[in-house]
């Protein structure tokens, strides 16, 4: 598995530990940022919470970030503001 797929598949799993079927499994995306200095990978499933779960998309990116930190793979995960 790339390790692409498998941090979707994780953020997948933190979205439904958390706010269970909120979100369907193919709207969460995982995308290589255009700048290399934002990291090496970003996610849109704060921006596609945030009216679902009634939640800032910072507090959500946040707590799944504060999540996949703690696998093994993931150096570091950090929640930051668009833009």
């Amino acid at each position: 598995m790339l390790l692409k797929e498998l941090l979707k598949k994780d953020i997948t799993e933190t979205v439904h530990l958390l706010w269970q079927d909120a979100l369907a499994d193919d709207a969460i995306e995982v995308t290589a940022p255009r700048m290399k200095e934002h990291g090496d990978y970003a996610s849109n499933v704060a921006m596609k919470l945030t009216k679902l779960v009634n939640k800032a998309p910072m507090d959500i990116a946040t707590e799944v970030a504060c999540i996949l930190t703690k696998k093994e793979y993931v150096e570091k995960a950090e929640a930051v503001a668009p833009g």
